[in-house]
């Protein structure tokens, strides 16, 4: 009896891990293609959540956005959104959309474009496709039904998921012929997608399994081989072989004041054996810290000159290369030597100026961004660098100038080989402050620190830069809640571990207490709202008359 229990226990555990593992791949996973250059996955559930928990009201929103617009298409535009929220789709289930690209000599280029849904009520959904004006009459197949809308869209459907897909009609044969989009290549799409193999889906991936169990708003996965084979040249040299395997996958949440992203790129072992003999060291931060004003932004990135070169040798064009240039009296070794691979810019001092131009005689006065900047990059080897100026030079492009060589015709800005850097810059004043060493970044300690030990490290005060932003009668509202919404970018990528890099993104909104996702929510539908209502003085032949457009911000509030 007892050996009857445990058997049973064992039985019921093994049953329930088996249900854990499976509820943790969604269905709509299966219609996926495993070759799709994009997949991004909504977490319907999470998102909405964030929204309630920030007083998002769609209702109230989607008001808001068509205030002042024709009541009848308001009227009609609203309706037509309440029968789609109840039209059988399972909005609170993850909702997935992809991109598949394709290249041939005979077909041209092949873009897919498909989003798929879990179904709730297989019923209602058909009811509501019956409804539409411009579908097609619904065909009954052997697994599925199908629909096509607008001659373009074809949206099938059963009881588990629903899938409209986009796929381009073939390319013209020549400039005469017009291929109308009748949905036929929607329609060839969609088929393979309801027929698709288990082994060809992109659940057949580990590292896409993987990506799945993460917890997170949105999950981003990207095949970059796949986006490698469309490009024809590249797909059919040895060069595409590099690129095997090699693909992204990220997540990204909506936090209180900001919004979080981590990505891991995984390389194929060709790639991976290249990026492993070369190890990237850490960006020497030095060459940022030295800045001598409070910076905008600052990108910082270190590797080693000689990937390339692998890279090339391995492509079996290194041969090609070193003949042309061999015209200049250069190699590809001479390159490799001149630079270490440490680089690095910086910004400061963004102003709009005001600048006067003579357009045929007639003085004419206009707006220009200008910022102040130094892009640094590190000499390994001054000799191999005086070599390649002065190959730039019998072309043309350099000259020489106080017994050093320069960029012809340089009439603004700065440039400077010392010897141990080659730096061009928006001045040689700021150059000579940069060299004093009397750095003022005024960085936030958490990105000073963060970036330390990183291969790679970017930074952009976003909101600096919003402040001095012009404001006109196109953009004053939207413009004005931009500057209360959006603080600062950064990005720091490690190095490599395995046959992977990882990297993590965060940007910052200004209200340190609300749900990023809410903020740039109130953003987005107010600039639509400012957008929506130009449009309407446009197409009407005025101007925008300013003092109709009052509280831009949509009331989001949530009914008590």
């Amino acid at each position: 009896m007892r050996k009857q229990i445990l058997t049973c226990l064992w039985f019921a555990c093994m049953a329930i891990f088996i249900v854990s593992c499976s509820s943790s791949v969604p269905k709509q996973t299966a219609f996926i293609p495993k070759d799709a250059f994009m997949v991004v996955d909504f977490n319907t559930a999470s998102l909405a959540a964030k929204c309630k928990e920030g007083n998002i009201n769609w209702d109230s929103l989607f008001s808001n956005a068509l205030k002042n617009s024709d009541s009848e298409k308001a009227t009609e535009m609203k309706e037509q959104l309440s029968k789609m929220s109840e039209a059988g789709i399972d909005f609170s289930d993850h909702i997935f959309t992809f991109i598949k690209m394709a290249s041939s000599m005979v077909a041209g280029q092949n873009v897919t474009v498909g989003l798929v849904a879990g179904m709730k009520d297989a019923a209602k959904f058909e009811a509501y496709i019956k409804a539409q004006k411009n579908s097609t009459p619904i065909q009954k197949k052997d697994t599925y039904s199908v629909t096509v809308l607008n001659n373009e869209l074809a949206i099938g459907w059963n009881k588990d998921v629903a899938i409209l897909v986009y796929a381009n009609p073939p390319e013209a044969k020549n400039a005469e012929e017009v291929v109308p989009n009748d949905g036929k290549s929607s329609l060839a799409a969609l088929d393979q997608l309801m027929h698709l193999k288990k082994e060809d889906a992109v659940t057949a991936l580990d590292d896409f399994k993987t990506l799945l169990k993460e917890k997170a708003d949105i999950l981003y996965w990207s095949n970059s081989e796949g986006i490698v084979n469309t490009i024809p040249v590249v797909g059919m040299t040895k060069l595409a072989d590099l690129f095997k395997g090699m693909h992204t996958a990220g997540t990204v949440n909506f936090e209180n004041g900001k919004v979080v992203a981590s990505v891991k790129s995984y390389f194929g072992k060709d790639l991976a054996d290249i990026l492993k003999k070369y190890p990237s060291p850490n960006a020497d931060m030095a060459m940022v810290n030295m800045y001598p004003a409070p910076l905008l932004g600052f990108m910082n990135l270190s590797f080693n000159p000689k990937v390339l070169l692998d890279i090339i040798k391995f492509a079996g064009i290194d041969g090609t290369a070193n003949q042309y240039l061999s015209q200049a009296g250069l190699t590809l070794d001479d390159i490799t030597k001149a630079f270490s691979g440490d680089m690095a810019f910086m910004a400061s001092g963004f102003r709009i100026s005001q600048k006067t131009m003579d357009f045929g005689g007639e003085k004419i006065n206009y707006t220009k961004p200008e910022f102040d900047f130094i892009f640094n990059i590190k000499i390994a080897d001054s000799a191999s660098y005086n070599k390649i100026a002065a190959a730039l030079m019998n072309r043309g492009l350099m000259e020489m100038k106080d017994g050093r060589y320069v960029p012809k015709n340089m009439d603004d800005g700065g440039f400077l080989m010392n010897g141990k850097n080659l730096l061009l810059a928006s001045s040689d004043s700021i150059i000579q402050q940069y060299l004093a060493n009397k750095g003022n970044t005024n960085l936030p300690k958490d990105i000073s620190a963060g970036a330390q030990g990183k291969p790679f490290s970017l930074y952009i005060d976003i909101n600096t830069i919003l402040q001095q932003a012009p404001v006109d009668s196109s953009n004053s509202q939207s413009m004005a809640l931009a500057k209360t919404t959006f603080k600062d970018f950064s990005s720091m990528t490690e190095k490599m571990n395995g046959n992977s890099v990882a990297s993590h993104m965060e940007m910052h909104t200004m209200n340190e207490k609300e749900n990023s996702l809410v903020s740039l929510i109130n953003f987005f539908a107010a600039s639509a709202r400012e957008l929506h209502q130009r449009m309407e003085q446009y197409e009407k032949g005025g101007m925008v008359d300013l003092d109709s457009v009052q509280q831009m911000a949509p009331d989001t509030t949530m009914p008590h």
